[in-house]
């Protein structure tokens, strides 16, 4: 959400009931109704304002767009896949970071092409660059460098005008937050659900004074480490409180959309299940919002009840199951700022075990039912873009457990899943411009590729038997392909089976096929939008 530069509007995204979605909506704070942006429907995100307060800009469909509110089409500006945030300078200048993975690039507001204006740094371990906002001379701006040790994001000042930014940025705070600066002279950011007001001189580019609170139970994103927040630059502050839907417990449901119970305690935020190859087990990660970490945690789904799997307090991510079902393969960031897979066995008291480090961060995708691969996504630091790599865990040769590339690509790709004879491989990647799903041979790729979804898609799945792949489109359908026996890889035309899960934060399918989905709790109807005017004079109090 956002307010206009002065003061009069707000912009949010909300759904409709009846339709699918997200869309921008405006509200004047003089009148008791917001009204929808025709031409924003579909999944738009992230409304920012034009300085002189008549138009808005949003993320839809893989692209940055722009709407004036004096009527007309929203128009195309550029690509921006997965993006965070953006800003709109007085010179009529937009930054923004095309990818959440990336750094920030520039724009001009009219549309054209994107040129880079961030670097991140490796040797911080930065894995983006996010939550820009300009300072009032429209040429230096706030924004957050992100690492995977989450106490260690840095809020900078960097200038479009600068020609080597890592040289010349200034440091203003440690936060893991979006950062803004508000007239008369302060730094709104959120310290967890607190929204902290710091005094601070833009000229100087420098704090003042020590954080205040100014607002508690803010909605924050903690997988994007975004506050919902914004601020007038005549001292309207909004917030959101009760309507972020974090992810619910995990939610089994049938091939026609039918739920049929939860996995977990009630309040659980849980992602990225998996169940074992036995079906008696469920591996998922949960996240402590106290600690701010993620823990993997198994659940019994024979006899019920719950025991933790990990123990460091840092972040745990993408458990995968031997095919025995005697251990776990994972990604941790507990040695460092960068994710490292790791193997533990699922009983008895045996230590984890480290499956090696090269520096780069390193996804746990699957593991082939014969034991032997464990597929990897690899973060390439130059592009700061997936690619997949196989890591051999049987090995006759001396250092031959080395991983090796399978599939490198220009692209952004993840989300790997081998089949269950182990000789096809299904990914996302966005060589079109948005994600598609797509099947390669494996483990050698030179055997051709074919496109599995036609308008879209992420997180494919395959059948346990094989005979079935499975991926969310981009309006929040399951959708289902058959897979045929017989020379080549052969498809059916992709059929929906269900909808309501755009914002599944992970699924795994049973042998009998049933879903099981980190589904997102809805949004809370006692959420509401707070309005302040003159906020900052209750700093004085």
């Amino acid at each position: 959400m956002a307010v206009s530069p002065d003061g009069r509007r707000v912009a949010f995204v909300a759904t409709a009931e009846g339709k699918s979605g997200w869309m921008v909506w405006v509200r004047d704070l003089n009148s008791l109704t917001a009204h929808q942006l025709p031409g924003t429907e579909g999944e738009s995100g992230d409304p920012f304002w034009s300085p002189d307060s008549r138009s808005i800009a949003f993320m839809a469909g893989g692209k940055l767009k722009r709407i004036d509110l004096s009527g007309g089409p929203a128009v195309s500006l550029c690509d921006a896949l997965g993006s965070v945030g953006g800003a709109w300078s007085k010179n009529d200048v937009i930054l923004l970071s095309p990818k959440a993975d990336g750094a920030l690039f520039r724009i001009p507001a009219s549309g054209g092409s994107l040129t880079p204006v961030t670097t991140l740094d490796k040797k911080l371990s930065e894995s983006s660059h996010r939550g820009p906002s300009f300072l009032p001379d429209g040429h230096r701006f706030l924004y957050t460098a992100y690492t995977a040790e989450e106490e260690k994001s840095t809020v900078y000042v960097g200038d479009l005008d600068s020609k080597d930014d890592l040289k010349t940025r200034r440091r203003v705070l440690t936060a893991n937050s979006n950062v803004i600066y508000t007239p008369p002279g302060y730094l709104l950011f959120m310290r967890e659900q607190t929204l902290m007001a710091q005094p601070f001189d833009p000229d100087k580019a420098v704090t003042t004074g020590d954080p205040v609170p100014v607002a508690e139970q803010v909605d924050y994103a903690s997988s994007y480490s975004q506050g919902t927040f914004s601020s007038s630059e005549n001292g309207v502050l909004a917030y959101f409180s009760g309507t972020l839907g974090a992810n619910g417990p995990l939610t089994w449901i049938d091939r026609s959309g039918k739920p049929l119970g939860t996995v977990a305690e009630a309040g659980v935020d849980a992602g990225l299940p998996a169940i074992s190859p036995d079906g008696s087990t469920v591996a998922y990660g949960r996240f402590d919002s106290q600690a701010g970490s993620r823990e993997i945690w198994l659940h019994d789904l024979v006899r019920g009840g719950e025991s933790r799997f990990t123990f460091n307090s840092k972040v745990n991510l993408s458990p995968v199951w031997s095919p025995e079902g005697n251990s776990i393969a994972f990604s941790s960031n507990r040695d460092g700022a960068v994710y490292t897979p790791y193997r533990k066995a699922v009983h008895g008291a045996s230590a984890e075990e480290t499956l090696g480090s090269d520096g780069q961060t390193t996804m746990t995708d699957d593991w082939s039912r014969d034991g032997h691969y464990l597929l990897e996504s690899k973060l390439n630091p130059r592009t700061s873009n997936f690619s997949m790599w196989i890591l051999p865990l049987v090995s006759d040769k001396p250092g031959g457990q080395k991983p090796y590339p399978c599939l490198r690509s220009e692209f952004r790709m993840g989300n790997a899943r081998l089949s269950p004879n182990g000789q096809w491989l299904a990914y996302q990647s966005d060589e079109t411009k948005r994600f598609e799903v797509y099947v390669g041979a494996f483990p050698d790729s030179a055997g051709g590729k074919w496109q599995v979804s036609i308008n879209g898609g992420t997180l494919p799945h395959w059948s346990r038997d094989g005979k079935e792949l499975y991926f969310i489109s981009p309006d929040g359908k399951m959708m289902e392909v058959d897979v045929k026996a017989g020379p080549g890889f052969q498809i059916s035309t992709p059929k929906p089976l269900f909808g309501g899960v755009q914002n599944a934060a992970g699924y795994d399918v049973s042998k009998d096929g049933r879903f099981l989905v980190a589904v997102r709790l809805p949004l809370s109807s006692k959420g509401t939008m707070n309005v302040i005017v003159n906020w900052s004079a209750g700093l004085k109090n």
